[in-house]
């Protein structure tokens, strides 16, 4: 079996890629699929890639790849957008329509994606197959409240860009300080766009001093800096389904987040989220995880095995290999 795995992580540069971006969800189904004897090519985004040979062509994300599946092709056409948010503009409304009429089948990573792919789609052609992801780094270890007189510590990971929000968290630290609560804020970011308007944020709210912008950090500090958490924020206005709230829950880490992609698929059961308008509910939902952290940690604890099984590497290339196997008859 041939397949052409399209994805722009093919297309960075080699040193951009050690520091800030060592892997992702198509880096690893890559690394699977060659472990698994099949000849997996890699590739960046092109609008004249070549797919003359291949069995099938998987592409990652709307790029200009897809403006291929604005027509019928002879090719067998796996498509995986990793988004939830309605695009951005018509042309790209076009192309994603395209994706989804042309394309022979449609991955999405949750049930929540799947309910949101429009109703015109073909369900056969869907598949659910949860983003698998690297497990050695974030090791889960018990969870306990700070001891007294130490401040409660925050993670937050991600892109510093408008969906993701991270205002709202510096906002979170200096709402918390009102309320009497010590706490401090690392912030781990590859891609530092609003790093400025954030920092000047923090020192308008009297809070630089309890946030900390670390920059880039390979999947190891990662990990640590986890451990070393007791919450991760995430205050995103749309995701999929992120990668930073899996090793979260690898680590046994509580979650802070809004109701978004497929979050709650990531969770323990009942675990509270907010919808994405209710930024003033923010401050009040951490208040409540902190005084019940004892209850919360816990059921982050005992939902780190199954997490652990089911975005498993082995899980998410097993199912892509028999997807593949299926279109081929």
């Amino acid at each position: 079996m041939r397949v052409l795995l399209d994805a722009a992580i093919f297309g960075l540069p080699d040193d951009f890629r050690a520091r800030n971006l060592q892997e992702s969800g198509e880096s690893l189904l890559l690394d699977g699929l060659l472990r698994a004897g099949v000849d997996a090519t890699p590739v960046a985004p092109a609008l004249h890639n070549s797919w003359r040979g291949y069995d099938v062509v998987h592409l990652n994300h709307l790029t200009r790849s897809c403006v291929r599946l604005l027509a019928p092709t002879r090719s067998r056409v796996v498509f995986t957008r990793h988004k939830t948010e309605a695009p951005s503009s018509r042309r790209q409304q076009r192309v994603l329509e395209g994706a989804y009429r042309h394309s022979d089948a449609l991955v999405v990573m949750s049930e929540t994606e799947r309910e949101l792919v429009p109703s015109s789609v073909d369900r056969d052609r869907l598949h659910v197959i949860a983003n698998g992801v690297e497990q050695s780094h974030f090791p889960a270890r018990p969870r306990r409240r700070p001891a007294d007189g130490r401040p409660w510590r925050l993670l937050s990971v991600g892109q510093l860009i408008d969906l993701k929000r991270v205002d709202l968290t510096v906002r979170l630290v200096a709402d918390l300080r009102r309320a009497g609560v010590r706490v401090e804020l690392d912030v781990v970011s590859q891609r530092e766009t609003l790093r400025p308007e954030l920092e000047r944020l923090a020192v308008e709210l009297g809070v630089a001093d309890a946030i900390r912008f670390v920059g880039p950090a390979t999947r190891v500090e990662l990990g640590q800096r986890m451990l070393d958490a007791h919450f991760l924020v995430l205050a995103s206005r749309t995701e999929a389904q992120p990668t930073v709230v899996t090793e979260a829950g690898f680590s046994a880490l509580p979650v802070i987040s809004f109701r978004v992609g497929g979050v709650v698929e990531q969770l323990p059961a009942a675990h509270p989220l907010l919808e994405v308008p209710d930024v003033r509910g923010l401050l009040p939902l951490t208040l409540d995880l902190m005084r019940d952290y004892e209850r919360v940690s816990e059921a982050f604890a005992e939902n780190a095995g199954p997490l652990r099984e089911r975005f498993s590497i082995e899980r998410m290339v097993a199912a892509h290999l028999d997807l593949y196997a299926r279109l081929l008859g």
